[in-house]
C-alpha cells in the first residue's frame, strides 16, 4: 500500500508525466489494480453512477496506520452518519437528516459572516509577516467555532479544541488517534450543551459533519487566492477561484458490482482515484466539452457547497479592505495530497 500511494503522490504533483489522450492509468500489475482516473468525460462518468460508491476512507486510514479492531471509535460513529462516505438509501437518509441544519445555517450565515471576516482580519498586528498557511487555518478555525457557537448559543472560547487535519495520503496512528480523541470531546461538548437547552442530542453529528467535512478543501482554496491574483476583477469569486485551484484532487470511488464506464472495465470492490483536479489541469482546447465539478456530481455532491462559497466571497472580500495594512504576506509552495496543501517558504 505504501509505496502504491507514495507513486500516486508522485503522479498528482507531476502531472505533465500522464498522456493527456488517455483517461486513466493502472497504478499496479494485478489484474485488479487500483486506478487514477483523470480523463474529464470518465471522471464526470464515475461520479454521476449510481453503481460507483465512495470508498471507505476510514478503512483506508486503520490499512495505513496499522490499527489495531475496535481503534478510531468517534470516528466510526462519524463515518456511518455523515453522507461523505455512504451511498444509496443510508445516503439519503444521513442526507435527509443533515438538512435541516445545513439550511438554518446557510440561511443564517449572511448575516454574521462578513463582520466576522472583518474583525479576523483586524486582529491581526500590521507589522508582523503573516504565515500564510497559519493565517487560512486560524481563519477556518475561528470561522468553524463561530458557527458552532451561533447554533449553541455559547461563546466560541466555550468550545473544546476542534479536531484539526485529517485528510492526509500518509498518516500515523498517533495522529489518527489524536484526532479521534478530539472528535469525540467535541461531540460529548455538543451534546451536553444540546441537552442542557432542551434541544435534540442527535443533533451534535451534524453540527460536527457540517464544521469538520470539507474544512481541508476550502482551506486549499483560500491559499490557492491568497497566493494568486484573480483574472477577472481585482477580487477573487468564489466559484472561479475553485473552478482554478481544484482543492479536492482526489476522490476515492469502488464499482459496486462488475461494470464497464466508458470504454474501461471495472471489477467490484477495485479501488478508484477518480482526479476532476488533474482533469481540468490537463484539459486545455476540449475545457468547455464537460462541466467543472470540484464539489462533486449527481447525488455525491458536497451538501457543504453554498456555505464553501458564501465562506471564500466573505473572506477575500474582509481581505481586500486588509491587505494594504498586511503588505508581507508569505509565499507558499503547493502540493497535493487528498487535497491541495501549502507551505509557508522560509
Amino acid at each position: 500500500m505504501s509505496s502504491l500511494i507514495l507513486k500516486l503522490r508522485e503522479i498528482i504533483n507531476n502531472p505533465h508525466q500522464l498522456d493527456s489522450t488517455k483517461e486513466w492509468i493502472p497504478l499496479g500489475d494485478e489484474d485488479s489494480p487500483f486506478i487514477l482516473v483523470y480523463g474529464k468525460a470518465l471522471c464526470f462518468s464515475i461520479i454521476k453512477s449510481t453503481e460507483v460508491a465512495p470508498s471507505n476512507l476510514l478503512s483506508y486510514w486503520k490499512t495505513i496506520t496499522k490499527a489495531p479492531v475496535n481503534s478510531f471509535p468517534a470516528m466510526e460513529a462519524y463515518f456511518k452518519l455523515t453522507p461523505f462516505s455512504l451511498h444509496g438509501q443510508e445516503h439519503f437518509v444521513s442526507r435527509r437528516a443533515l438538512g435541516p441544519c445545513y439550511k438554518r445555517i446557510e440561511k443564517e450565515l449572511p448575516n454574521w459572516i462578513s463582520e466576522f471576516s472583518e474583525n479576523f482580519f483586524r486582529a491581526y498586528k500590521n507589522n508582523e509577516t503573516i504565515s500564510t498557511s497559519s493565517l487560512v487555518v486560524d481563519y477556518i478555525n475561528q470561522f468553524n467555532r463561530e458557527i458552532l457557537a451561533h447554533e449553541l448559543s455559547i461563546d466560541s472560547n466555550d468550545l473544546p479544541a476542534m479536531p484539526g487535519e485529517m485528510a492526509h495520503m500518509i498518516t500515523t496512528y498517533k495522529l489518527v488517534e489524536a484526532y479521534d480523541q478530539r472528535l469525540q470531546i467535541l461531540v460529548n461538548f455538543i451534546e451536553k450543551t444540546l441537552n442542557n437547552i432542551g434541544l435534540d442530542m442527535s443533533e451534535a453529528w451534524s453540527l460536527v459533519s457540517i464544521t469538520v467535512m470539507g474544512t481541508e478543501g476550502l482551506a486549499g482554496a483560500l491559499l490557492y487566492g491568497l497566493a494568486n491574483k484573480p483574472n477577472k476583477t481585482d477580487i477573487w469569486q468564489a466559484e472561479d477561484l475553485v473552478n482554478l485551484s481544484y482543492p479536492v484532487t482526489l476522490l476515492a470511488r469502488e464499482p459496486l458490482c462488475d461494470l464497464n464506464i466508458n470504454g474501461l472495465s471495472l471489477k467490484k470492490g477495485q479501488r478508484l482515484y477518480v482526479s476532476p483536479a488533474l482533469a481540468s489541469m490537463l484539459t486545455n482546447v476540449n475545457a468547455d466539452e464537460t462541466p467543472d465539478i470540484p464539489f462533486g456530481m449527481g447525488v455525491h455532491i458536497c451538501p457543504g457547497k453554498r456555505i464553501s462559497l458564501t465562506v471564500i466571497n466573505a473572506f477575500f472580500n474582509a481581505w481586500s479592505h486588509a491587505e494594504a495594512l498586511h503588505p508581507r504576506i508569505s509565499k507558499v509552495k503547493f502540493s497535493r495530497d487528498f487535497i491541495l496543501r501549502a507551505k509557508d517558504i522560509t
